[in-house]
């Protein structure tokens, strides 16, 4: 798959925006603040259907805008070209392809989109809340129904939530059907990840091995003892008991305890702990080999070669990793990389100042 054309109005600070990107590098360049991030937050929602910087639809419209659109047109592997839009309006957004509405989730079904944000130097170190939206965004759109799952799991555990902090009788007549709500959908959750983990861990630790040269192990921290069973029926039971073992500490905290909602990945180096022993090198090194991983997949589920968004990234390593890492993701996926006011080679180089871009060349 690759980007034909993208066209945008009234979206973050471009009146209007439209190019045609080369199917090789894409190297968008300019000063800070000038509107390089927002092209590639603009590709990523037409790709994903939603933003990566925020949820709220009347921030990506500009500024004193009531409605907008980003649109882009996509060839895919057999050489057929399909439009996707997404139609922007205050609160509201409604998505096309080809003309015709569809869900959020189809888009992740048919479209491969890769990124990588400086954000994403933090997945190692990081809070685990970095490494559960890693898990629920970038990896859980490879499950069936892991989407809906997590949905109907934050709607319980947000009620739930919600009778624990008023506490009294309420708690102990309306909080089971809650609890049982937890059980059912995060067992969903939690066997989605397992089922992704299984296959995107011996590719991301293959990568790293063969980047930096040192042995890579990726560990799923659960607040509940799986017991190494990955059957739901056991999952389910496995809740249950855990709810029960912390129920006075939830009545007296006033928020729910257990669940996939606080579980975390651990990044293991060399049989140590990355996030109190990695270096920066090898920081960057396990999420370098975490998104080549996700390209890997990509094309394993839907058959079609992403597209990869470097946004402000690659100066993060040094010359001869650019390089090489570059050389690795243009063999794999058109790649659109934002650069600064450094000279960078590309197939096409594009120039951003204050919301107006030109082509400077291909």
């Amino acid at each position: 798959m690759r980007v034909l054309r993208i066209k945008a109005r009234n979206f973050r600070n471009y009146a209007a925006l439209e190019i045609v990107p080369a199917p090789g590098v894409n190297v968008i360049r300019g000063k800070n603040a000038q509107g390089k991030t927002n092209l590639i937050e603009g590709l990523y929602l037409a790709l994903r259907g939603f933003s990566f910087r925020t949820a709220r639809i009347n921030e990506v419209l500009r500024w004193g805008q009531e409605q907008g659109f980003v649109e882009v047109q996509v060839e895919r592997r057999d050489g057929r070209a399909v439009s996707i839009r997404v139609d922007l309006r205050c609160s509201e957004k409604t998505i096309l392809l080809a003309g015709k509405p569809v869900a959020q989730t189809e888009l992740g079904r048919q479209f491969g989109v890769v990124l990588f944000t400086p954000d994403d130097l933090q997945l190692v170190k990081g809070a685990p809340s970095a490494r559960r939206r890693f898990l629920d965004l970038e990896l859980g759109c490879f499950v069936p129904g892991y989407v809906e799952a997590l949905k109907r799991y934050r709607q319980a555990l947000h009620q739930r939530n919600h009778l624990l902090r008023r506490g009294g009788r309420a708690v102990r007549e309306t909080l089971d059907q809650w609890t049982e709500q937890l059980c059912r959908y995060g067992a969903g959750v939690i066997l989605g990840r397992l089922t992704v983990l299984r296959e995107f861990v011996p590719l991301a630790c293959r990568l790293f091995s063969a980047w930096a040269g040192e042995d890579l192990a990726v560990r799923y921290r659960s607040s509940v003892n799986l017991n190494n069973d990955d059957r739901r029926a056991p999952v389910e039971e496995n809740l249950r008991r855990a709810f029960a073992a912390v129920h006075q500490d939830e009545l007296r905290l006033g928020r729910t305890q257990v669940g996939p909602h606080l579980d975390d990945l651990a990044f293991i180096i060399n049989g140590r702990d990355a996030r109190s022993f990695a270096s920066q090198g090898q920081q960057r090194s396990v999420v370098l080999a975490l998104k080549l991983a996700q390209i890997t997949l990509w094309e394993r589920y839907t058959g079609e070669t992403p597209v990869a968004l470097l946004d402000d990234v690659l100066f993060e390593f040094d010359r001869e990793r650019r390089v090489r890492v570059l050389e690795t993701v243009r063999t794999h996926a058109q790649v659109f990389l934002t650069a600064g006011e450094r000279v960078f080679p590309g197939d096409s180089v594009f120039r951003v100042e204050s919301g107006v871009i030109r082509k400077e060349r291909e």
